[in-house]
């Protein structure tokens, strides 16, 4: 019959330490972050030492019968993690050998289990100094069986003895030492807390929640308490909140939390966990000083699905009146409707697929949560920003996007005029019926409803540009990058804008910490070889785009590009890939078109202005001015520089209201 968990003993090898009953993983005594994935893996393949647990029994351990989930590829993640937390290698490995198309196995060395000894008191650790000795040759330390009394004063020892006796008990004397500093530092901790010396804090992050539901199709909504635990914050205290983007890259973190603290540049965190059972919910968060790893304060907060926007709230108010100075108030925490657990649902669901650009499936779920609850704010908002998002993804073109995106707006704001997410939609509408003046009031609005975007910030900065003030735009970019200094969107924006101004080598080095972070990134890659082409490093340019086209799955043009670089051809063979490309993109639009599918006029202005062809781009661009398409809030772009003086260009120029 099988052990249950509990009483299961701790299992050890080469300093790690993996304890089934606390489902914990320790190294040399301290606790190493490990999700419970990875962590069931590593208890059944050393639980088995030596044998081959299969892949099968694997995937049926971390995911019962029925559940939806990629498991080849959840399984992969998981023993990657493992490994890394490990420092194990798949080519060499130390633990965990992998067993070709079969499964895993466990092949580091095992130690035997020792019991647990009590916490050592000085005065018995003083009285067992004397029975430890070595023999006459001073081979092994050993303990006397019988120990004699001392005699009255001290024994007569010769000088080699007394200096062996002399090293034998500083081991002990050490271990004494190490007791009374490890007793002082808890006491110290402790002490920091209960006194709530807090440390002045300039930044701070909120790390994703850690579901707890033991569900994994439930972390839509662990994602949505947290975004909504940041937002919440950062209205109601002066202390800058890292933006939810920067933070979700360490949602399955392995990393300690004074080096997460020291990437996004904070001074506090607050993490915690979200557990639901049934339509009940509990969340706990903790605030923790960054650079010593003290929790300072931590909380938990009970109640029903309905009421988890109050909790939110309360959470977040409870943190701010923690926070010392400089962290005043800015806003009082405003009373939050509630609304009811199937409509909240639908709504984190919505927010959950638009973060990923899910754009379709998303506008859906804020639909139907709307029908549920016709006076929840944040679900007409959500309907309004997907609309708002479907036109300049060219998705539906303006005059089947503006109608319902204006109405949701304008319903959203009746309902809760402080709504961040309603603000920025009719921003991004009253910019593209040219009131910007209107725009930018609305998008200040946003950004002090919700100071933690950087969304908002890099909206601001985009709507800068299009005005053509640099300096203004390349200010948002930066405050977008200091929101947001691990997401790859507000690096790239801020790269864009320093190209823009002729800081080339500053642009470069974002880049290249954008592709660090996100080096899968086909865009990332074909900004940062632009900016190559400028800088006049065709080489380096030439190897980006090499990576580019293959990572956008354009593996043909990717190899023909391999093949013609070379120096004095650098020029010519860029040339003739960035031609393929937009060919095959101009063959994809047309294939789309023929199936009856909209196509915007900017798609087609684009790729013309790629491929160079001055008649048909100004023939698309007169078309986007007669069906209003979104290039005509983008003929600033450098794309178009190339017909910029051509006639036509001129007069479309002269028609738009931009505020020339």
């Amino acid at each position: 019959m099988a052990t249950s968990a509990q009483n299961r003993p701790a299992l050890r090898f080469n300093g790690f330490e993996v304890d089934p009953r606390s489902r914990e993983l320790r190294k040399n005594g301290l606790r190493v972050r490990l999700q419970d994935q990875p962590l069931e893996v590593l208890l059944l393949l050393v639980e088995r030492k030596g044998e081959v647990v299969t892949r099968e029994e694997l995937k049926e351990k971390l995911w019962p019968a029925g559940t939806f989930v990629d498991s080849d590829d959840g399984l992969n993640t998981a023993v990657k993690k493992l490994r890394d937390v490990l420092r194990d290698s798949s080519e060499r490995p130390r633990y965990i050998e992998t067993i070709p198309r079969r499964g895993y196995r466990f092949i580091g060395k095992l130690e035997e289990e020792q019991a647990e000894a009590p916490e050592p008191r000085v005065e018995a650790l003083q009285g067992q100094l004397h029975p430890f000795d070595t023999d006459s040759t001073g081979g092994t330390l050993t303990r006397s069986s019988e120990t004699p009394p001392e005699p009255p004063g001290p024994p007569v020892r010769s000088g080699n003895q007394g200096k062996k006796s002399l090293w034998l008990r500083l081991p002990v004397v050490v271990s004494i030492l190490l007791v009374v500093v490890a007793i002082l530092a808890i006491a110290s901790r402790r002490s920091l807390v209960r006194n709530s010396v807090m440390p002045e804090v300039h930044a701070i992050a909120v790390l994703p929640l850690t579901n707890l539901s033991g569900d994994s199709s439930q972390d839509y909504l662990t994602d949505g308490v947290t975004d909504e635990l940041i937002t919440a914050l950062a209205r109601i205290t002066s202390v800058p909140v890292i933006s939810r983007t920067s933070v979700m890259r360490y949602k399955d973190r392995q990393k300690a939390l004074p080096v997460i603290a020291k990437e996004l540049g904070v001074d506090a965190v607050v993490e915690g966990t979200l557990k639901r059972t049934g339509n009940r919910m509990r969340i706990t968060v903790n605030l923790i000083a960054a650079d010593s790893d003290i929790h300072l304060w931590a909380k938990g907060y009970d109640g029903d699905l309905s009421e988890i926007t109050e909790m939110e709230a309360q959470a977040a108010s409870d943190i701010a009146a923690t926070l010392h100075a400089p962290a005043l108030t800015r806003l009082e925490a405003r009373p939050v409707p509630a609304v009811s657990a199937e409509a909240y649902e639908e709504y984190q669901k919505g927010q959950f697929l638009w973060r990923q650009w899910q754009i379709e499936p998303a506008l859906r779920h804020f639909q139907r949560a709307a029908e549920l609850e016709p006076n929840y704010a944040a679900a007409w908002a959500g309907i309004a920003k997907s609309y708002c998002r479907m036109e300049s993804g060219l998705i539906l073109p303006a005059a089947e996007a503006f109608p319902p995106a204006s109405s949701a707006a304008e319903k959203a704001l009746a309902l809760d005029p402080e709504n961040a997410d309603a603000h920025a939609a009719r921003s991004f509408l009253l910019w593209r019926t040219w009131n910007w003046e209107g725009s930018e009031a609305e998008i200040k609005s946003a950004i002090a409803l919700d100071p933690s975007s950087a969304f908002v910030h890099r909206w601001y900065s985009n709507l800068f540009l299009q005005e053509g003030r640099l300096d203004d735009a390349l200010e948002q970019a930066r405050q977008a990058f200091r929101l947001d200094p691990a997401f790859t969107g507000s690096i790239s924006t801020y790269a864009e804008l320093l190209a823009d101004v002729g800081r080339l080598d500053e642009a470069i080095r974002q880049y290249l910490d954008a592709v660090e972070l996100q080096p899968e990134d086909a865009g990332i890659r074909f900004n940062l070889a632009e900016v190559y082409q400028k800088k006049g490093r065709l080489d380096l340019a030439g190897q980006q785009l090499v990576q580019a086209y293959d990572l956008a799955g354009e593996h043909v043009i990717a190899k023909q590009l391999r093949q013609d670089l070379r120096p004095g051809n650098n020029e010519i063979a860029i040339a003739a890939a960035s031609r393929s490309h937009f060919l095959k993109q101009l063959h994809d639009l047309t294939i789309r078109s023929a199936a009856h599918k909209f196509v915007s006029p900017t798609a087609y202005a684009f790729v013309y202005a790629g491929l160079h062809d001055r008649q048909e781009t100004l023939h698309w661009l007169e078309e986007g001015y007669r069906a209003d398409a979104h290039v005509m809030v983008q003929l600033r772009e450098p794309a178009f520089d190339f017909v910029r003086q051509e006639p036509r260009f001129q007069e479309i120029y002269r028609k738009v209201p931009f505020s020339h």
